[in-house]
C-alpha cells in the first residue's frame, strides 16, 4: 500500500483533492485543510473582507501610524497625505511656498502674499489684491 502525496489544484483541497475551497479576493488555500490563507490587506474566513480603517497587512494586524487625516494603505501601510500634509506620517505641515496633496504644488502668490497650504489661495498683504495678489495701490505702472 502506498500513500502518496500529491498537490491538489488551487481551489482544491482534501483526500483525493475532492473538497472545493471558498478563497476569495486572490487567497490561496491550504492543500489539505482547506483553510484560506489571505493575502496583505484581506482578512476573514474566505478572506472577503478588507481591513477595517486603521490597519494595514498580513491578516490586518498592524496599526497605521498616518494623521492629520492621511490614508494608510491595507497592504503596505504607507500613508496618502491630505491636502496641506506631507512626511511618511503626513505630520509635516508644508513648507512655505507649497501647498496640496503631499505639497507637491508650488504658490504663485506675488507681492509677499502668503498662500494657504490646502488650497493655494493667496492671502494678500495690505494695499494688494487679485488672486495672485499681483495688483496694487502701490504700483507705479502708467498707462498714458
Amino acid at each position: 500500500m502506498c500513500i502518496c502525496l500529491t498537490a491538489c489544484p488551487v481551489g482544491r483541497y482534501g483526500v483525493d483533492c475532492n473538497q472545493v475551497a471558498l478563497c476569495r479576493a486572490e487567497a490561496q488555500n491550504d492543500p489539505i485543510t482547506g483553510r484560506c490563507v489571505c493575502i496583505p490587506g484581506r482578512r476573514g474566513e474566505d478572506c472577503g473582507q478588507s481591513c477595517p480603517p486603521g490597519w494595514f497587512g498580513a491578516d490586518c494586524t498592524h496599526r497605521c501610524s498616518c494623521s492629520n487625516g492621511g490614508l494608510c494603505d491595507s497592504v503596505t501601510g504607507n500613508c496618502t497625505c491630505g491636502l496641506g500634509w506631507t512626511g511618511d506620517h503626513c505630520d509635516i505641515e508644508c513648507p512655505v511656498g507649497r501647498f496640496g496633496a503631499n505639497c507637491q504644488l508650488k504658490c504663485s502668490c506675488q507681492n509677499n502674499g502668503s498662500c494657504d497650504k490646502v488650497t493655494g489661495t493667496c492671502q494678500c498683504r495690505s494695499g494688494y489684491y487679485g488672486h495672485l495678489c499681483e495688483h496694487g495701490e502701490n504700483r507705479t505702472d502708467r498707462h498714458t
